[in-house]
C-alpha cells in the first residue's frame, strides 16, 4: 500500500529532518541520505541533523543545509543524555515541520511538549518491537500512546505496524496513519548470476538472543553430503566458544570476524545463495536491514515464518522461504529440494518488490504526509 500523490502546493513549508539516531556507518547514514534527496525537492527549505559525516556527504552531493550531532552511541547510559540534550538543542524555530526519522519515545515527547505548535511527523523504526513493548507494558505504552496522539502524522513500513499503533492508540484519526515502502530495498547492489554463484548460506550477526545461530548449526550438523557453504559475518562476541570450535572443524563453513567494508558487504550479499534471518518473536514486525539488502541484491531469504515477512510475501509473491526454526526439521525443504525451479521466480517477486521503494514512489509519500 503505497499513498498516492497528493496536488498540494509545500513550496512555502519548511522542513526541518532530523535523524536522533545518526551515526557514520551502515543503514544510519544511507537512510539519511536517501530522505533528503527525497524530501528536498518538495519543500521551499530543507535542514538535515545527522552526523557528521553524514552531514559533509549530504551537503557536498546535493548542497542541502544541514546541523551536525554527535553520532549515535549503543550504551542506554550515554544515549538517552545524549537524546535529551540533543532535543533541547535543535534549531527547528523557522521550520513549519519536523521529520523524525526515528525516535525515541520520551525525549520526542519533551520536544512535542516544547514545541506544541510544530507539526511534527514520526517514522516508526524499533518502537513497535514486541520485546521493545513487553519491557515496560504500562508506562513505556502510557508515553508511546502520548507520543502518537500528539504527532500530525505517524509512518509506518507495513499493515501490521499500523494495526499495532491503532492498538495502542485507538482513538487516533486513521487517517494521520501513512504505510511507506521501506527505501532499503531499493538499494542499488551488486547482483551475480545465482546460477553460477556458490551455493552459500550467509548469517549476518551480530548474534543476539533474539537472532541465534543455533538452528543454523543444526543445519550445519544435518548437511551430511555438504550440500552447502556457510557464511558467518560480523559474529562480534555473541559466539560461544563451544559453537565456534565446532565451526571450525567444518570445511563447508567461513566465520570472518569484525566489520565489514561497504564493498565487502555488497560481495557477500551478491554472491550468497540464500540470506538466513534466524531473528524469532520477539523480533517481528520489525523490517531487518538484512531483509532489505537481500531484495536490493536480488537474494532470497530464509526467515521466521512471521510478521513483517507474511506480509511482504502475500504482497510481492514468494522471496525464498519462510520456516518455523523452533522445529528440529525447519532445513529439510533446502536438503531434499534445491528449489532451482521456483528460484527465478523468488527473484521476480523481488524486483517487484525493490521497485516499490524507489525515490519516487517515497517522495509521493512525503507529499502525503506533508500535506496532511
Amino acid at each position: 500500500m503505497v499513498c498516492p500523490p497528493t496536488p498540494v502546493d509545500l513550496s512555502n513549508r519548511s522542513v526541518l529532518l532530523v535523524d536522533p539516531n545518526a551515526g557514520d556507518f551502515g543503514h544510519l547514514m544511507k537512510d539519511d541520505i536517501f530522505l533528503a534527496q527525497c524530501i528536498a525537492p518538495l519543500v521551499k527549505n530543507l535542514l538535515v541533523a545527522t552526523s557528521p559525516i553524514t552531514a559533509s556527504i549530504i551537503r557536498e552531493r546535493f548542497g542541502i543545509k544541514t546541523w551536525e550531532t554527535t553520532p549515535s552511541v549503543f550504551d542506554k547510559r550515554v544515549q538517552r543524555p545524549r537524546l535529551f540534550k540533543l532535543v533541547l538543542s535543535l534549531p527547528c524555530h523557522e521550520y513549519t515541520d519536523v521529520i523524525f526519522q526515528s525516535f525515541e519515545e520520551l525525549s520526542t515527547l519533551i520536544f512535542m511538549i516544547r514545541h506544541p505548535k510544530k507539526r511534527i511527523h514520526l517514522i516508526a523504526t524499533n518502537n513497535l518491537r514486541p520485546d521493545r513493548l513487553n519491557r515496560h507494558p504500562v508506562l513505556g505504552k502510557f508515553i508511546l500512546n502520548l507520543v502518537f496522539r500528539f504527532a500530525t502524522t505517524i509512518i509506518v513500513h507495513s499493515e501490521y505496524e499500523r494495526n499495532k499503533v491503532l492498538e495502542i492508540s485507538p482513538n487516533i484519526p486513521a487517517g494521520k496513519l501513512f504505510i511507506k515502502a521501506y527505501h532499503g530495498v531499493s538499494a542499488t547492489h551488486k547482483q551475480t548470476n545465482k546460477t553460477v554463484a556458490k551455493n552459500t548460506i550467509l548469517y549476518l550477526g551480530p548474534i543476539s538472543s533474539h537472532k541465534p545461530i543455533e538452528p543454523l548449526i543444526n543445519f550445519i550438523k544435518n548437511d551430511v553430503d555438504k550440500k552447502y557453504n556457510f557464511l558467518f559475518c560480523s559474529i562480534q562476541k555473541g559466539m560461544s566458544d563451544e559453537a565456534r570450535r565446532y565451526l571450525h572443524t567444518c570445511d563447508n563453513v567461513e566465520i570472518r570476524d569484525g566489520y565489514l567494508s561497504d564493498e565487502d558487504f555488497l560481495t557477500i550479499f551478491s554472491e550468497a545463495k540464500y540470506v538466513v534471518m534466524t531473528h524469532d518473536e520477539r523480533f517481528e514486525g520489525v523490517l531487518s536491514g538484512v531483509f532489505c539488502d537481500a531484495i536490493a541484491s536480488g537474494t532470497p531469504i530464509i526467515a521466521q515464518e512471521m510478521e513483517p515477512h507474511l506480509e511482504y510475501f502475500l504482497r510481492y509473491g514468494r522471496m525464498g522461504m519462510l520456516v518455523n526454526f523452533s522445529e528440529d526439521s525447519w532445513y529439510k525443504q533446502l536438503l531434499l529440494d534445491d528449489s532451482t525451479s521456483n528460484y527465478k521466480k523468488f527473484q521476480k517477486n523481488m524486483k517487484t518488490c525493490k521497485a516499490s521503494g524507489d525515490l519516487k514512489s517515497v517522495r509521493n509519500v512525503f507529499k502525503s504526509v506533508l500535506s496532511h
